[in-house]
């Protein structure tokens, strides 16, 4: 599984803490997750890991959504 995309989410308003959630292999199965774990989430975003810069020390998370297999953790 080449899970490449990032989901950050934001549970705050104004949007000033953005917390990573998981890689997913689409933005797609991203929301879906979201949706299921945070619907009261302010603010999500889904971005393609390599344009960005996530601190070294985080410890990545893997998610798989597919099959209704309700968000999964692979790794």
């Amino acid at each position: 599984m080449l899970a490449e995309f990032v989901l950050i989410i934001s549970m705050t308003a104004p949007l000033e803490t953005w917390e990573y959630k998981g890689h997913f292999m689409n933005c797609n199965q991203a929301i879906i997750w979201q949706q299921m774990h945070y619907p009261k989430a302010k603010a999500t975003r889904c971005l393609l890991q390599k344009y960005i810069a996530l601190p070294k020390a985080t410890k990545k998370r893997t998610y798989d959504v597919r099959d209704g297999k309700n968000g999964k953790r692979l790794k």
